[in-house]
């Protein structure tokens, strides 16, 4: 059975210096197994890869300069065989490192005996091994059940954005922001927090699609705490909507007492598995005035209206332009997809936010 182990290396080359960039690999064989005879490596600009022979347990590869600036995905494959891999394979299924090839010399070791990567040279390797290390912490903590989830969050994100202060010009740093703000409580300590945070950032980041990204995120959970409790009540009159045919849409009572909006998404698997009853509930109490509506948070609408094409509903399906949604102060509360949503058919005011999938029969029979 052939054994490949794989590197996905971030390509981050940071000055526009004319030396070549050199990797160097190791691959430590377990005692009694065999070892690799080829190494190949594939970069965007060359989907042919270079390949490199494997002897003694070492390999290299010499890659001419590259733009400054310049960022792209790198992949090095360890295989048994002299062939070269077409494609990249499936990056789920494979083992996977991320690391910086920058200019100058790299060293890349795989050892198959505790199956462990480490990427050594520049400055920005011992940026991204840095990161690397507080999340082993935080995986082996989960593991562990040491402490809840939230908590173990928390001492991550203090840890990344402690780096993000320490070197705020590295773009490794940099890329932790925004999974950051995913991690923190939206309240105002949150927003406080990374707003002066942000203030203190280059002037090329903050104009960067990051840096914009970013800011659009601080003020997102602004809007999410001012606005917590607020669901019940509001309107949802004003909703943005796009049908199937990428007309525009709004919420419309259409003869029905009670809305139940389904927030949810097609890459969400517990948002699939809910849908079935859904649907029955459409089915069985639709003559007493439930209208089923679900509303897609995909980003791309082509992702949505290409899943409903080989999986049709019995129910209303629409979608939401998420940039647009997120600006909206009620569905700011949305924090996770499904999220269902009972909505008074006559005013469109929110009756019921966020109610579990198993509660959900119950409320509307106490709403019908």
């Amino acid at each position: 059975m052939r054994r490949i182990a794989q590197l996905i290396a971030l390509v981050a080359l940071c000055s526009s210096a004319t030396a070549q960039t050199t990797v160097k690999g190791e691959y430590l064989a377990a005692k009694g197994k065999p070892t690799p005879k080829f190494a190949y490596l594939f970069t965007s600009g060359n989907s042919k890869g270079m390949q490199a022979k494997i002897e003694n347990g070492t390999f290299g590869f010499e890659l001419p300069a590259q733009p400054q600036s310049s960022y792209y995905y790198t992949s090095i494959f360890i295989y048994f065989s002299s062939k070269a891999p077409f494609g990249m394979p499936d990056r789920v299924k494979e083992k996977r490192h991320d690391f910086v090839l920058e200019e100058g010399p790299i060293s890349v070791t795989y050892n198959s005996a505790k199956d462990y990567f480490i990427a050594r040279g520049g400055v920005l390797n011992e940026h991204k091994n840095r990161i690397n290390a507080i999340d082993s912490v935080r995986f082996q903590e989960y593991k562990a059940k040491k402490a809840n989830p939230d908590a173990i969050n928390q001492k991550a994100v203090k840890a990344y954005l402690n780096l993000v202060r320490e070197c705020p010009t590295s773009p490794i740093y940099q890329g932790y922001i925004s999974f950051a703000t995913m991690l923190l409580p939206k309240d105002t300590a949150s927003y406080r927090e990374l707003s002066t945070l942000y203030q203190s950032m280059p002037a090329d980041f903050k104009e960067s699609e990051r840096g914009k990204r970013l800011a659009s995120d601080i003020e997102r959970i602004k809007l999410v705490y001012e606005n917590t409790g607020k669901a019940v009540g509001a309107s949802l009159a004003d909703m943005q909507l796009t049908g199937q045919d990428k007309a525009p849409s709004k919420l419309s009572a259409n003869g029905s007492k009670l809305i139940l909006l389904d927030f949810w998404a097609t890459w969400c698997g517990p948002c699939k598995k809910a849908q079935p009853k859904l649907a029955e509930l459409q089915s069985k109490y639709g003559a007493k005035g439930l209208s089923v509506v679900g509303v897609s948070m995909d980003k791309n609408i082509t992702d949505w209206t290409s899943y409903l094409k080989g999986k049709p509903h019995s129910y209303t399906q629409l979608w939401t332009d998420w940039e647009k949604a997120k600006k909206h102060p009620l569905l700011t509360q949305i924090q996770h997809v499904p999220t269902l949503v009972l909505v008074d058919a006559q005013t469109m005011r929110v009756v019921r936010w966020d109610v579990k999938v198993d509660d959900v029969e119950k409320e509307i029979k106490q709403l019908l």
